[in-house]
């Protein structure tokens, strides 16, 4: 799976099965220096995805790297280069919490951990 361009929320393409509501990564409205904080990793996230929507996943988080993609939830929801478009013509939207999860997911990989709160506004 691959992700082969950025394009506007409610585009009108078909959903695939990544995607919807969150709102748990590391916490529930804590701060990222709370003691506290559960120090989930991109495994966490990956194991409370569907089976089908890790392909679309994994190819989100590499494009979003490889990009250096830091956008919050808003940009997502509301630019014309915030949701993805996979090469099966699929894409994935996300609630506020649910892009912050997303997002602290692959970036708690690269850096120290975040909660969805970084990305969500």
């Amino acid at each position: 799976m691959k992700v082969i361009k950025w394009i506007a929320y409610d585009s009108g393409n078909e959903e695939n099965a990544l995607g919807g509501m969150g709102g748990w990564f590391n916490g529930h409205m804590i701060h990222k220096k709370d003691e506290n904080i559960k120090n989930h990793t991109w495994k966490d996230y990956i194991s409370n995805l569907p089976e089908e929507a890790i392909p679309y996943a994994e190819a989100l988080k590499k494009d979003i790297i490889e990009k250096n993609i830091r956008i919050k939830a808003d940009e997502h929801q509301y630019s014309s280069h915030g949701v993805p478009l996979f090469e099966d013509n699929t894409i994935s939207e996300f609630s506020y919490r649910a892009w912050g999860d997303l997002m602290a997911a692959i970036y708690s990989t690269e850096e120290e951990p975040l909660t969805y709160m970084e990305y969500y506004m």
